[in-house]
């Protein structure tokens, strides 16, 4: 029997499941191999070498589990950071981060089992790590030799002004005082973080008389470049100015109850409630699948990376809060950030837009489901303006990007 051999003019399709081996008649068979060991196959048909590995150093334990976790700074400081059982290592460079004769390193909470269902996301120094196990965590390059890894605080960094005060000073021909109320909050540069309010201060005053006015005076905080004033009217602490010293003078002047201090609101307390999913988009950072709550997303207020205080009425910069409506109860197990906010869950995929076609606010906020094929909890990559992600079965790698004719991804 004659032996027929086929001459191969590209292995572009790269290697093939056994099950294909059959599959004489088809185009993908005639580019494709059997096997391809330490090999990259190019699009256009060649093959090359695939690069090599230079060895560095060793692990603190080799008999444990490590990850390997990017850190890039910018395009000329880029580190590999090596997560062990409860440490961190840094290494640049082809070398290791060292202290003195032995590696620098960094204590952290995370045990061997835990290290590979750890989730990252970096914003310049500052890497923020997820686990549904562990209080939500920042590890911040302060210095070269000076990495600090710190629980996240979920409200302002600006404590309030103490020492608030009220003092009435009466009019020329004096009527019948009232009570009026005062809180004050501290706010830090651009105005992009405001702390919660302060105590009360109260006087009684007529400030309807001639020359009438309330002086609000306080103790300077720590940080605050100016302070924001609230006086209480029907129920609501309304805005009524600002200052960047530590008194104010209200002659008078109405509450503007449509801007009113924020609400303290953390709800990453205890076990059960710490995030597994973890952003950034559209200058907010996102948190999501809790086990308590695995369908709902958090989202700082806007220009913040931890504030997720809320104000009475709501206002656009406020931090977001959103439970995603779904048949089945499926956990978020990770946020990608493309044009829109794509959301991969364990049994289908959303994005997340704006009903406007503006920025997302907590009323403008919409999650439309594009596909249900589902995500496991391997972090996916963006690859151009494609993402891809692992599916939650069948060991299978997917690939979703916006098709113009679908109106989606």
């Amino acid at each position: 029997m004659a032996t027929v051999r086929t001459f191969a003019r590209s292995i572009a399709g790269g290697e093939v499941t056994p099950e294909f081996y059959g599959r004489i008649d088809d185009a993908k068979y005639q580019t494709g191999l059997a096997k391809c060991l330490n090999f990259i196959t190019l699009p256009h048909g060649p093959a090359h070498n695939r690069a090599g590995l230079a060895f560095v150093r060793e692990v603190q334990d080799s008999a444990r589990k490590t990850r390997l976790v990017p850190f890039s700074y910018s395009t000329t400081q880029t580190m590999v950071l090596e997560f062990g059982h409860q440490y961190v290592r840094f290494h640049t460079d082809g070398a290791t981060l060292m202290n003195g004769s032995v590696p620098y390193e960094v204590a952290t909470p995370y045990v061997e089992a835990d290290l590979f269902d750890l989730h990252f996301v970096q914003s310049a120094d500052v890497l923020t790590i997820v686990h549904p196990n562990y209080i939500p965590r920042e590890l911040r390059r302060l210095a070269a030799l000076n990495w600090q890894i710190t629980t996240i605080a979920f409200a302002s960094k600006l404590s309030p002004p103490t020492g608030v005060s009220a003092t009435a000073t009466a009019g020329s021909t004096p009527g019948t005082p009232s009570t009026q109320t005062y809180v004050v909050s501290s706010v830090g540069p651009n105005g992009l973080d405001e702390s919660t309010y302060s105590a009360v201060a109260t006087c009684s005053n007529n400030l309807f008389d001639d020359n009438a006015f309330n002086t609000i005076s306080w103790t300077a905080a720590t940080g605050a470049t100016r302070y924001y004033v609230y006086k209480l009217s029907n129920g609501l602490y309304g805005y009524i100015g600002q200052t960047q010293g530590t008194s104010f003078k209200d002659e008078n002047i109405a509450a503007d109850v449509s801007v009113t201090p924020p609400e303290i609101n953390d709800p990453f307390l205890g076990a059960g409630n710490y995030p597994a999913a973890v952003s950034y988009f559209e200058q907010r950072r996102c948190f999501g699948g809790t086990e308590r709550a695995p369908q709902t997303l958090w989202m700082t207020r806007s220009g913040t990376e931890s504030n997720l205080n809320y104000s009475i009425p709501t206002r656009d910069d406020d931090s977001i809060q959103f439970r995603v409506a779904a048949r089945e109860a499926n956990t978020i197990r990770h946020f990608v950030p493309l044009q829109e906010l794509v959301l991969l869950t364990s049994s289908a995929e959303w994005r997340v837009t704006s009903i406007n076609s503006d920025a997302i606010t907590p009323t403008s906020l919409s999650v439309k489901p594009q596909s249900y094929v589902g995500a496991n909890n391997v972090q996916p990559v963006i690859v151009n303006n494609n993402l891809i992600f692992a599916a939650s079965r069948g060991g299978h790698v997917r690939e979703l990007g916006y098709s113009g004719q679908a109106g989606g991804y």
